[in-house]
């Protein structure tokens, strides 16, 4: 039987094996840390002894006010080294290991981490300058934790001057590798569990969201509002989806939303023509609305509509015999006459009978607007509500958790309340998705109300909501062709819905391509629990990917000002890479730009996206790039393998049919291609171009002598 030296204090405890000298760290009621080890001790990068060297180990126990110690002593080494000792420190913050007597030696640690199968790797505390996101289980250089998405806990080890994590494929689990500095003996690096991360940060009701009406990632699709305003009608909504079902669809479209112009013709306060929330614009929609989503539905499009049942244009059938549900009447731009949040008749009978057409009509998916709007209401006329001892948000919250309950749980429900943090954040927790700016038509709004306001909300993205950044807007009536790659760029290598603001028929060629290269949405999540920065002129976002074949970042440097900018970017400092060669390639102007390691330097014209590709150079032929997406090959490829033996590059991508699909590989020197089934290709220095133009789903080979 293996003999297990135990120590514990609080809800963390050390088991330490006396026979493998390894340990496990149980935190809060989880083995946390497993099969860790102290690999062995260092002096200048070279090993100089381990555990195995010495002949005598003894255990002790001290007990304190508050914490206990657990004492490992190495003594008589089979070698000239002194003896050491490995400390455990334990108490109600977690576990600190602290060394006895290296001197300057350094001390490496290695061991795998777990804090349940919904985790990724995170950074906790350090602001970074670039908004970073991962797809799949990526790590870096400055991540410290793993962070479980439905607890909102983190396991977190701090207090090391060298801390590496890093996932196991076989194994599916994270490991770590610590080393201590050369005063290691005054290191003492802390194992711990915090919890309530993002519930403290947002002072929110922390509620892990659920993926409802199919979107496992964020919705993607037209919307009327930004594309047509007020000429939105049922023709317009049909010839978009027809648009977006022959030209978009299989690239991953999924979503048609139809906006507020279905009962609204202007920034009108009173409607007297009969249209309200029960009776849509007849000149508009002349077959009804269930009309309008029966033909989304038959297109393949999951039918989105806009509610705003807060309020309404006049006195409608509910009104007009139960006034008494009416807060306030004042003029504003959605509606004159206001309901009472904390009215049970509003709750209980007219919020059912709305939502109830809502559904009767066909629609899947709802947006919520008209809230801030309510809630400013509510604190102006809070003497009018029938409880006026509720508070506005305790009104607000009882009224939204109402109306999930009435849409169910199949439909997906996003907020639009988009001013404040209370606006937005009051809904964590019950919305699937919430729009974080107000309207993004002009540049400098983009910059205000869409990159501001989505690195401030990061963070709670694919874990409580989607960050709705509201439409993106491509048309040359408020883009030159630099802006309009920055907006979808930055939108995309976020992972957040795209809804397409612009009148797709009318949309020029090379920006619906843009689309196109933006589509599907990704299943992007944060690796930073703090906002990012910005420098004021540029914006970064640091996408890391991580596949079973294949690590690599795709960075967009985005100059956000009219004046041309000159950006320095550090390898280690602002992306977090490991030392070492990168290939760098750059995606929309198609142009290798070479071998780099240290830091890139880059000249942005104003408004300039350069969407890079930065991939650990190997000693084989290896893709730098393809064309297929802007993420360069996590979209497509499902697999790839290098076999040296034949020297053979395999790829197995998910191909659009009769698109061109181009890969760009590097080959280093001594490599010529033999052979390929791919269609052609052109080889200019050590970049080969390959061009394929597939009819289905495509295994690629390519042969190297």
């Amino acid at each position: 039987m293996e003999n297990i030296q135990y120590c514990s204090y609080g809800d963390y405890m050390v088991a330490y094996s006396q026979d493998k000298h390894s340990f496990d760290l149980y935190c809060k009621g989880e083995k946390s840390v497993k099969k860790a080890k102290v690999e062995g001790f260092y002096a200048d990068g070279k090993k100089v002894f381990e555990l195995s060297d010495f002949n005598s180990v003894t255990f002790s126990r001290t007990q304190q006010l508050d914490h206990n110690i657990m004492l490992i002593k190495f003594e008589k080494p089979t070698k000239k080294v002194p003896c050491v000792g490995i400390k455990f420190i334990i108490d109600y913050d977690g576990i600190r290991i602290n060394f006895d007597n290296i001197g300057f030696y350094t001390a490496h640690i290695v061991g795998e981490l777990f804090h349940g199968k919904d985790s990724f790797a995170i950074n906790t505390d350090k602001t970074q300058e670039a908004i970073r996101s991962a797809i799949g289980p990526a790590t870096s250089n400055c991540d410290n934790g793993i962070y479980n998405k439905k607890k909102d806990t983190a396991l977190v080890i701090e207090n090391c001057a060298d801390l590496r994590l890093s996932y196991n494929w076989d194994k599916s689990t994270y490991e770590f590798n610590i080393n201590t500095a050369n005063n290691g003996h005054l290191e003492k690096i802390l194992f711990s569990i915090k919890e309530r991360i993002l519930a403290d940060k947002y002072h929110i009701d922390f509620v892990p969201m659920k993926k409802r009406s199919g979107y496992n990632v964020p919705p993607a699709g037209w919307m009327t509002w930004y594309a047509v305003k007020f000429d939105a009608c049922e023709e317009a909504v049909l010839r978009n989806t027809k648009f977006q079902e022959k030209h978009l669809k299989e690239y991953g479209a999924n979503t048609i939303w139809v906006d507020w112009e279905w009962y609204h013709k202007c920034f009108e306060f009173r409607r007297d023509d009969g249209v309200d929330t029960f009776n849509p614009d007849p000149v508009k929609y002349p077959h009804g609305l269930k009309y309008v989503s029966d033909k989304i539905k038959k297109a393949g499009f999951t039918p989105a509509l806009w509610m705003g049942f807060t309020n309404d244009l006049s006195h409608n059938k509910y009104t007009k015999v139960n006034p008494d549900i009416m807060l306030a009447e004042e003029e504003t731009w959605c509606g004159s006459y206001f309901y009472d949040f904390s009215n049970p008749k509003y709750l209980n009978e007219f919020l059912p009978m709305a939502v109830k057409q809502v559904k009767d009509w066909g629609y899947e998916a709802v947006k919520f607007d008209t809230l801030p709007v309510a809630m400013s209401h509510h604190e102006k006329y809070h003497n009018n509500m029938l409880d006026p001892t509720l508070t506005t948000m305790q009104a607000y919250k009882k009224m939204i958790k109402k109306v999930r309950k009435l849409v169910g749980d199949d439909t997906y429900m996003m907020s639009c309340a988009c001013i404040v943090d209370s606006d937005i954040l009051y809904g964590a927790g019950v919305f699937d998705g919430a729009r974080v700016g107000d309207d993004v038509f002009m540049w400098k709004d983009f910059i205000a109300q869409c990159i501001d306001k989505v690195r401030r909300y990061y963070p709670l993205h694919n874990i409580v909501l989607y960050n709705d950044p509201d439409n993106v807007i491509l048309r040359d009536e408020f883009n030159n062709d630099q802006q309009a790659i920055s907006r979808i760029s930055f939108v995309s290598l976020l992972g957040l819905p795209i809804t397409f603001g612009d009148d797709l028929p009318n949309l020029q060629e090379k920006r619906v391509d843009l689309l196109k290269r933006a589509l599907p949405v990704m299943d992007i999540h944060p690796m930073d629990l703090k906002a990012s920065a910005t420098d004021g002129q540029t914006q970064l976002v640091n996408l890391s990917v991580a596949t079973a074949f294949e690590n690599y970042n795709v960075v967009d440097v985005m100059n956000m000002a009219e004046k041309p900018a000159i950006k320095s970017i550090d390898f280690n400092e602002t992306l977090h890479l490991d030392n070492g060669e990168y290939l760098v390639y750059d995606y929309f102007n198609k142009e290798f730009l070479g071998i780099c390691s240290g830091k890139i330097v880059l000249d942005l014209k104003p408004y300039e996206s350069k969407i890079l590709s930065i991939r650990r150079k190997v000693s084989h032929p290896q893709i730098i790039s393809t064309s297929r997406h802007i993420t360069q090959g996590v979209a497509e490829i499902k697999d790839m393998n290098w076999e040296e033996k034949s020297k053979t590059l395999s790829i197995k991508a998910d191909l659009i049919s009769k698109e061109n699909y181009v890969v760009t590989l590097y080959v280093p020197n001594g490599y010529k291609i033999k052979d390929c089934n791919c269609g052609t290709y052109k080889l200019r220095d050590n970049i080969a171009t390959f061009t394929i133009k597939p009819s289905n789903n495509k295994t690629i080979k390519i042969k190297f002598l």
